[in-house]
């Protein structure tokens, strides 16, 4: 029995109890149960077609650059092959800077 279906029937057993009875009060109470359950289920199912549209929706492209960029080693200047030979002018470099802040 579905959800809406329990509650259709807790509904009309309500409405049959006598009011203030223990019977009144037992079927309230698994009216309010039956709520809750309806509740979570429809977030669920409200949680899972939100995720369904987003991995539905189209990617965004890529955004166009009036410049291009050059790659990151060409722009550090040097060979860019990335040999120990410009390690040691890198060092050499910073040896002049240090020598400057002395």
């Amino acid at each position: 029995m579905s959800v809406d279906d329990k509650i259709r029937k807790l509904c009309s057993q309500l409405l049959s109890a006598p009011e203030d009875s223990a019977e009144f009060h037992r079927i309230f109470a698994d009216l309010k149960t039956a709520r809750r359950e309806l509740v979570a289920h429809l977030k669920q199912t409200a949680s899972d077609g939100i995720r369904q549209r987003e991995w539905m929706k189209p990617g965004e492209s890529d955004k166009h650059q009036n410049e291009g960029r050059q790659p990151y080693r060409s722009r550090e200047g040097g060979n860019g092959d990335g040999s120990a030979g410009d390690l040691k002018s890198l060092d050499a470099k910073k040896g002049d800077s240090q020598k400057k802040s002395e």
